[in-house]
């Protein structure tokens, strides 16, 4: 794919002979990409697993060295990758920062922070204080600023194109499912990790949701398997694939073959003393070496091997690795065809003498001026583009909060008739908060289980209120994205234009070819429909460790604890003319007790769920932002990039009628050299993947 690509780009590397390049920077990149992808990513496994579980341990069995710390508590909280590098970058660690959202809401690129493995496990460890902040709020916002970070490692099995991934630890599947879209659509093989004490709930139900009927790339492994005595073996190993039975059954059939090839019990820390030949001694609280029958010994009784021969297996063999390969050839055939086109092209001009002339000239440079300017103003729209889909999202968003205000005293008269709480069931509450022998904790559950109903009946309903809002609202946001690509699709048509200009200016009327100039007409709307597509995710908590739903149920039971508090606190008289009150408002009225509730809970709920459609809409403008500015630089990237190939061909072309030592016949046979190059490395590849020969027919009809 390099060689390929430098043929039909510059061929700084001196492919065949270091013969001159075509020029064509566009298809040069894009060999260039491809290669990388195979080069870097082609066998991507993620380890995955709640924290404790021994992912780490895993990792380095993997690798034979102890190239992450292993401990009791989680090391590290960023999504690491570990991937080869020279022996003199083992000691570092590239922290790659996530994009920020600036006030004009424009993208700021994250930086890329190099620190030492040390400072990197010290600066992203996970604290205490950590913990505390992910349970109230469901993130920690110093792991929120980091996108990734990337270890190296020379190890022979990083050496062989393998890159390990390792996830934070997953604690519940909300936070589970949002990680997972990161990690498995560039990851080969997944290998979800659990302890000796088998798959928790919270894994039994990411693992039911995130890997329905998709079997063939996870790999299950139930770690510290040394842990379990050897009679319970079996019955964990039976019990694990129960645990992950819905991954292997297709028309309520498990298929137990394959379910065998994809559970194992292992004892990664055994596998990994054996490849150290070290082992770490309780008693003596020392590091002692082993002898070659102890690792052998240490590795049979790790049952490391066959889970890694199967991973090894599926990595090598995998039909994602042979789709990822014809789409290399596939590439290659393509630059092939361009190339032939570009050189059809330059035998045109130098075999009818199209010099160009000195108007000529100075019409070109016009034109490319026209589209250096048209390329400009590009990323300007884009710019503007993506901040008025952002002022559409925070008005419609705004405007649900605002019409929840409105709405709420038919609110509160439709919630008193799905709700009773009587009178009597208040007081008694009253008199169990008085109580001063009881704990704080058991008045809380009792006020839990007094408002159970009523938590429920009511954030279910407001959930749906916020559904209903956008649902009915979402034109506001349509009509912007609908403006937007208007005003893109024109700026696209005008640079297009423009081109076909240039090119039928340098090849005076000829057929040019222009690069990179073909766009999607829905591509913008697809864009947003993936953050705004259904909302209810967000409401309900599918996407975010605490939802809003989770948020009014905390609002109202302390709202409403809180004012029953202070009405019961006062004991005597105080609370004798509250419970009279109580009573007889509630023979008039059976839903007042709930209407009075409600009253007291108002503010509560209107603050919560403005302070959860702030944060929504600041997530989901960052992402918007993101994702059209990556948009912005990939599309202006290539325009730019068929820019340059332009202004190469016009000054390949002034060369060849300005320098006498270059003739047709020389370039005939410089053209025909690049093709048979070209060629001869696909024939050569092809041989070495598929063990078949590849003729040129075929290989141009990729």
């Amino acid at each position: 794919m390099t060689n390929i690509g430098a043929l039909a780009g510059t061929n700084e590397i001196g492919v065949a002979g270091g013969i001159e390049g075509l020029g064509l920077s566009t298809a040069q990149a894009l060999c260039d990409n491809e290669a990388k992808t195979v080069r870097d990513g082609l066998f991507k496994v993620a380890i995955m697993g709640t924290f404790s579980s021994g992912k780490s341990t895993v990792i380095n069995a993997l690798i034979g060295a102890k190239i992450l710390p292993e401990s009791s508590i989680p090391c590290t909280a960023i999504l690491t990758y570990i991937q080869y590098g020279r022996p003199e970058d083992e000691n570092r660690v590239d922290v790659y920062m996530a994009d920020g959202l600036q006030k004009d809401g424009s993208i700021k690129t994250g930086d890329c922070i190099q620190m030492s493995v040390e400072d990197f496990q010290e600066e992203y460890k996970y604290t205490f204080d950590d913990e505390l902040e992910f349970r109230n709020t469901g993130k920690v916002e110093r792991f929120a600023r980091v996108k990734h970070a990337v270890m190296y490692c020379s190890q022979p099995l990083m050496e062989g194109g393998i890159c390990i991934i390792d996830s934070p630890g997953l604690e519940d599947k909300a936070i589970a499912t949002e990680l997972a879209m990161k990690v498995a659509k560039e990851s080969q093989a997944i290998v979800y990790v659990c302890t000796d004490k088998g798959y928790a709930q919270p894994d039994k139900d990411y693992i039911a949701s995130a890997f329905y009927n998709c079997p063939n790339n996870v790999f299950f492994v139930i770690n510290k398997f040394d842990l379990v005595s050897k009679e319970g073996r079996p019955e964990a190993l039976a019990k694990a694939k129960m645990d992950t039975e819905t991954v292997f059954t297709t028309e309520e059939k498990v298929n137990t073959e394959l379910q065998d090839r994809r559970v194992f019990g292992v004892s990664a820390l055994r596998a990994l003393d054996s490849r150290r030949g070290m082992t770490y001694d309780l008693e003596e609280e020392e590091e002692k070496p082993l002898n070659d029958t102890q690792r052998k010994s240490k590795f049979e009784k790790s049952w490391f091997g066959p889970f890694e021969q199967e991973l090894e297996k599926f990595l090598t063999t995998d039909d994602k690795c042979i789709a990822q390969y014809q789409k290399c050839f596939k590439q290659m055939a393509s630059t092939y065809r361009d190339s032939e086109a570009k050189i059809a092209e330059y035998l045109h001009i130098y075999q009818n003498q199209l010099d160009m002339d000195e108007n000529s000239r100075m019409e070109c440079e016009s034109i490319i001026r026209d589209i250096k300017t048209s390329i400009r103003l590009t990323e300007e729209t884009f710019d503007n583009c993506s901040l008025l889909i952002q002022n559409a999202v925070t008005t419609m968003l705004n405007g649900c909060a605002t019409q929840l205000d409105k709405s709420w005293e038919q609110d509160m008269e439709d919630l008193a008739q799905k709700v009773d709480i009587g009178t009597f069931k208040y007081m008694c509450q009253g008199f169990k908060l008085m109580n001063p022998f009881s704990s704080r904790e058991k008045k809380e559950a009792s006020m839990r289980e007094f408002m159970g109903k009523f938590l429920d009946v009511v954030t279910e309903y407001y959930a749906d209120k916020v559904e209903t809002y956008i649902r009915n609202n979402m034109s506001v946001v349509d009509t912007a994205v609908e403006e937007a690509q208007n005003k893109l699709d024109v700026r696209f048509a005008t640079t297009k234009g423009l081109f076909d200009d240039l090119s039928g200016k340098l090849t005076h009327g000829g057929n040019g070819a222009v690069e990179g100039q073909t766009h999607n007409s829905n591509w913008l709307q697809v864009i947003i429909s993936a953050y705004l597509g259904d909302y209810s995710q967000m409401v309900r908590g599918q996407y975010e460790k605490v939802p809003w739903i989770d948020f009014l149920k905390k609002t109202l039971l302390n709202t409403v604890w809180q004012s029953m508090l202070l009405i019961f606190i006062d004991g005597g008289i105080g609370v004798a003319i509250a419970l009279a009150i109580e009573y007889l408002q509630g023979k008039s009225n059976k839903n007042e007790t709930v209407k009075k509730m409600l009253a007291t809970s108002k503010d509560g709920i209107v603050k919560a769920i403005r302070c959860n459609i702030e944060e929504s809409t600041k997530s989901i403008n960052k992402k918007v932002a993101v994702r059209i500015n990556e948009e912005k630089v990939k599309k202006c990237t290539e325009a730019k990039r068929s820019l340059n190939d332009k202004q190469t061909e016009m000054a390949k072309i002034e060369e060849f009628f300005a320098d006498h030592t270059t003739t047709l016949e020389s370039e005939r046979d410089r053209f025909d050299h690049i093709l048979d190059a070209m060629f001869s490395e696909a024939k050569v590849a092809y041989k070495e993947v598929f063990g078949r020969q590849l003729e040129l027919e075929a290989f141009k009809q990729m």
